[in-house]
């Protein structure tokens, strides 16, 4: 049977939370599973164990430990289903999933994005992690204008909690770059800009999980070099693509986008940089 569905899960030393996930997808005929292991170094006889109560699952390898987003490179290489969908192994699906996704996969759309909702790991307890997410597409939602169509589009760097038709991704070449961090942002960007086919649900089809004490942000030197980069990515591509009002637009309405501008503001260095974007891109991002 032609699979209409596959989800796409890097994982890395986490077994019982993959066991986790795997059991909130529903067993259909429709759907493939595709689970990239990115060279797991612990835990190696529970994994062994996820893989035999999940016959149905096909299992990959990384032959070097290289983060998710080679990860998900190597799983799209072997999809087959005509929509994707991304999802972390520490994550899991909510209840009523796979018929809050089916509705659309005969729609013509092709990208649809779902609110996600966050908890703290091992709680009922919500967690702050969905919130810019949600608010993005509650303002596509419910507003329509053309600042919130256009932040859905190009400023929701988050890939899960989102399906996106399989043939865009293929056609435009669009992969995850080479890098341990931010690697997911640019896919997302770059997916927006390929079609104007863009949908968003209400229905809450993901949760993002959060350790209690922890924070996504530090001053890891490597994952700041990424930051940079990715602020390059992302003023070139809304550059080429944009027009300076719509990239104005972007910038005045979105939290998101000066979420990084802000936090770097004292730093002089930081403020003629950003003054450099500002006059050639139309918009501070960082």
């Amino acid at each position: 049977m032609e699979k209409s569905l596959s989800i796409i899960i890097p994982h890395y030393n986490s077994p019982a939370k993959l066991g986790r996930l795997l059991n909130t997808i529903p067993e259909r005929d429709e759907i493939e599973i595709i689970v990239v292991d990115d060279c797991s170094t612990k835990s190696l006889e529970e994994f062994e164990g996820v893989k035999k109560a999940h016959p149905g699952v096909l299992f990959l390898d990384s032959k070097k430990n290289g983060g998710p987003g080679q990860a998900r490179n190597i799983g799209l290489d072997r999809a087959s289903g005509e929509f994707i969908l991304f999802s972390d192994s520490d994550d899991y699906f909510a209840e009523n999933m796979w018929e809050s996704v089916s509705f659309y996969l005969d729609k013509d759309f092709d990208v649809v994005l779902f609110p996600p909702t966050s908890v703290f790991e091992g709680t009922d307890k919500m967690a702050d992690r969905h919130q810019i997410s949600e608010k993005i597409v509650n303002d596509f939602l419910i507003k329509h204008d053309e600042k919130s169509v256009l932040t859905a589009r190009y400023m929701m760097v988050l890939n899960l909690s989102r399906i996106i038709r399989r043939s865009v991704i293929e056609e435009n070449g669009i992969r995850f770059l080479d890098q341990r961090y931010f690697e997911d942002a640019i896919f997302a960007m770059t997916t927006g800009l390929a079609t104007d086919k863009f949908e968003a649900s209400e229905k809450v089809i993901y949760v993002i999980t959060k350790t209690e004490g922890t924070e996504t942000y530090n001053k890891d030197p490597e994952k700041e070099t990424a930051r940079r980069r990715l602020s390059y990515e992302r003023a070139r591509l809304l550059k080429k693509s944009l027009n300076k009002n719509e990239r104005k637009l972007l910038n005045a309405g979105n939290e998101l986008v000066l979420r990084r501008y802000k936090e770097y503001k004292q730093n002089v260095l930081a403020r003629v940089i950003y003054g450099v974007y500002y006059r050639v891109f139309g918009t501070k991002l960082g």
